[in-house]
């Protein structure tokens, strides 16, 4: 096929579902995915942290080095080696006073105003270095203005030994729902009850919705987990992919800490998974968002896109 006729198939993609984040990432991949005309929806991994986030988790050093991103939800959450920095943002339009109308200001920037957010997670008495494992390499990679370095994607992160026994995988779910899946996965013995998520920042309310998924919410958005589903997994198994008898869990809510309570208790001889789903409740709107600012290719078959997030592919 024609790569003008490939990149226009690109190019109606792009600007459909849209490419932009906070950091106007530049996404690149081999064409050799570009095949048969047919379409393909990617979501963003977790993109490896090369000096890009450096500056986005002011007041929030605390929580310790950024390790990798997810640029999935408008902003970027951020992960660290003690838990989650979920960067939040709205565009208001500002308020027009009679006397900038005499102004006749023409500039569109003037008018809008930027809302800046932040919600925090940090596991509670949790391993402060536990050793992060990366897998899943994907194809494409990110680059960042002026940094010469490529910043790897992944689809899963499993942080070994976040307490003892008990190891927390992240991962992307699939290609239909924005947003990824973590799991917490315990080994026999491992005791859950010393799981729990301290969340904070900007934090307005946290509470669970009529249908039991627990909702963290700041005054410009929400960050929501579904329902968790709780099951044995099969000891011989090295796979989160082999499940077995379900098990009745609950999260409870204590001020800002959240934990999981067993009402019919479970066997803590056999490994033991709990499965939430996080995703954003709202997008964060604004002028700029769902654009796609540029594409161009090379003559070694990459495409380069422009903006950043969630994008298209023909494969």
């Amino acid at each position: 096929m024609p790569i003008s006729l490939i990149l226009k198939y690109f190019l109606l993609c792009a600007l459909f579902w849209g490419l932009t984040t906070i950091v106007f990432s530049q996404s690149i991949f081999n064409s050799s995915l570009v095949k048969e005309n047919k379409i393909q929806f990617f979501k963003s991994g977790f993109i490896t942290n090369i000096g890009q986030y450096s500056n986005l988790t002011v007041g929030y050093e605390n929580r310790g080095t950024v390790k990798y991103g997810y640029e999935g939800l408008k902003m970027p959450i951020l992960f660290t080696g003690s838990g989650l920095v979920y960067l939040q943002r709205k565009i208001m339009k500002k308020d027009i006073h009679e006397s900038d109308r005499e102004k006749k200001i023409k500039k569109e920037e003037e008018k809008y105003i930027a809302i800046d957010k932040t919600i925090t997670m940090q596991w509670v008495q949790a391993n402060p270095n536990p050793e992060i494992i990366a897998e899943g390499l994907s194809t494409y990679y990110h680059t960042y203005g002026l940094l010469s370095e490529k910043a790897r994607v992944f689809t899963k992160l499993t942080y070994k030994e976040i307490y003892p026994g008990i190891d927390i995988v992240y991962s992307i779910k699939d290609n239909s729902q924005k947003g990824f899946e973590y799991s917490i996965v315990a080994k026999p013995g491992a005791d859950l009850s010393k799981v729990k998520m301290n969340y904070g920042g900007d934090i307005v309310s946290l509470r669970k919705n009529k249908e039991g998924k627990l909702v963290i919410k700041s005054l410009v958005g929400s960050i929501t987990e579904t329902v968790p589903v709780c099951f044995y997994n099969d000891e011989a198994a090295d796979s989160l992919t082999v499940k077995s008898k379900k098990i009745h869990v609950a999260t409870k809510i204590s001020g800002n800490e959240i934990s999981f309570v067993f009402p019919e208790g479970y066997d803590n001889k056999k490994q033991v998974i709990i499965d939430p789903f996080v995703t954003a409740l709202n997008d964060f709107t604004g002028d700029n968002s769902d654009k796609g600012y540029d594409i161009d290719y090379d003559y070694e078959g990459n495409i380069y896109v422009r903006g950043g997030g969630d994008y298209i592919a023909c494969e």
